[in-house]
């Protein structure tokens, strides 16, 4: 259309056109006629255009319908398959519990039928059907319940408390307990394993096992409850003291030896101290001659007395009073002499009896290792199938530290007693020399102190308090 109207106007303005008018006219007309034409071509292209674009954008709108509505069902579809999905996962979990079940029921069944094989001595096929193993293990219970709610009497033998084999009548009280009677001996069996009985050590049951015997019901039954005739019993006997210190080896009769030390010397202190406790009434003796003037009576009071007491206003009455220097002073150290010469007797044990308190536990920890070394040691040769041949290194673990604390506890006790005792005497020695002192030093009545006078020694020598 440009191109067209380009032509034109260069047509018009060529010179020759110009001046030929009715060309020009005819030409216009032309070109007009060929532009409306061409409009015209130009818009029926623009309608056709037009109207294929749209059945285009119909056809595309269609389209997207479709592939909503395809998209849609697919959605639907999936959904359908998750729902399917969730129920066939449900359905193999319900089978997995339903074959857990079966599994666990078939487990019973077998073990079921094991037991009844090993307990009630049933032949059950391993291939016949379920019901079939049922019934043969149903009907041998019953018939072992039959059998065992009874009380049967039969010839046998059985072995006597001693070992000893004899022979005579059994009376077997259902599966739980059996008597025994013979001219040997009567009385409740234990069973020793393959089929053996053996006569309890304890005579308790002899009359019920004879009434039994004999056909009667006796009013009270001595019964040793059993729980299987084929597994043998052992009946526990209670240890002596020596078995129960032989279980715990060496260190245990060391502990032992200790502990008795302990007692020997506790009674020996004891006893020492209650030695150094006595003269409360010889120091009350003294204290009265001296306030009576008598010193030579005093000194021959204390001259020979056994006691620490004794001893001790010994020195202090032997001791001339100093007479330039304070004789207080000179007392108390004469004193104060004496005693720490008799500490070692009235402390004689003490520490021993404390470091036997102190040592005993350890001991016993000690046989605890031991013991234990001794347990591990067993577990890595035979293993822990046995547990009778773990006991005796178990046992020797506890058992010295059962007596280490046995004889610690009692030790100590024992040591801070007597200590506290030994606190006292020492104290009481304290006194008596104190006593004694402020008797012989402290101004008499009449204004004298008790010295010595070769001359005449019941005679107080004169002070300067008697001079003023």
């Amino acid at each position: 259309m440009i191109l067209l109207r380009a032509l034109v106007l260069a047509l018009l303005a060529t010179p020759a056109l110009a001046q030929d008018a009715p060309s020009r006219a005819e030409a216009e007309a032309a070109l007009e006629a060929a532009y409306q034409k061409e409009v015209a071509y130009l818009l029926a292209e623009k309608r056709a255009l037009e109207g294929r674009l749209s059945g285009l954008e119909r056809k595309q709108q269609q389209a997207d319908i479709d592939s909503d509505a395809q998209i849609a069902g697919l959605q639907g579809r999936v959904l359908g398959l998750e729902r399917r999905a969730d129920e066939v996962e449900v359905r193999l979990d319900d089978l997995s519990d339903a074959t857990l079940v079966a599994s666990e029921r078939q487990a019973l069944l077998e073990s079921t039928v094991q037991q009844a094989r090993d307990a009630l001595s049933v032949d059950i096929a391993d291939d016949a059907p379920e019901s079939a193993q049922l019934g043969a293990v149903f009907t041998a219970a019953l018939q072992g319940l039959e059998q065992n709610s009874t009380i049967r009497a039969s010839t046998g033998a059985f072995f006597l408390a001693d070992g000893t084999k004899v022979d005579g009548q059994i009376v077997q009280v259902g599966q739980i307990a059996a008597y025994g009677q013979s001219d040997a001996g009567a009385g409740p069996l234990l069973p020793l394993g393959e089929g053996r009985l053996m006569l309890r050590a304890d005579t308790t049951g002899s009359d019920a096992a004879q009434q039994m015997v004999a056909g009667e019901r006796p009013d009270t039954l001595g019964l040793y409850l059993l729980e299987s005739f084929d597994k043998p019993v052992t009946e526990r006997t209670e240890r002596t003291v020596r078995e129960t210190i032989d279980a715990g080896g060496l260190v245990a009769w060391v502990i032992v030896g200790l502990g008795v030390l302990a007692i020997l010397l506790s009674a020996i202190r004891a006893g020492l101290l209650t030695m150094a406790g006595r003269g409360q009434g010889l120091v009350e003796t003294v204290a009265d001659a001296l306030r009576s003037g008598r010193l030579d009576d005093a000194r021959a009071k204390v001259a020979s007395g056994p006691t620490p007491t004794a001893r001790v206003l010994r020195a202090i009455l032997r001791a001339p009073l100093a007479t330039d220097g304070d004789p207080r002073e000179a007392l108390q150290d004469v004193a104060a002499t004496a005693i720490l010469e008799e500490q070692p007797t009235i402390e004689r044990f003490g520490a021993l009896i404390l470091v036997i308190a102190a040592v005993a536990p350890l001991l016993g920890l000690l046989g605890t290792v031991t013991g234990m070394i001794a347990t591990f040691e067993i577990i890595t040769e035979f293993g822990t199938g046995d547990p009778t041949m773990l006991s005796g290194g178990i046992g020797e673990a506890l058992i010295t530290t059962q007596l280490g604390l046995v004889v610690a506890i009692p030790a100590v006790l024992l040591g801070n007693v007597l200590k506290g005792r030994q606190s006292e005497v020492l104290r009481r020695l304290d006194h008596a020399a104190l006593s004694i002192i402020n008797l012989r030093t402290d101004p008499s009545p009449d204004g004298g102190n008790l010295r010595e006078t070769p001359e005449k020694p019941h005679v107080r020598e004169a002070t300067a308090a008697d001079a003023a």
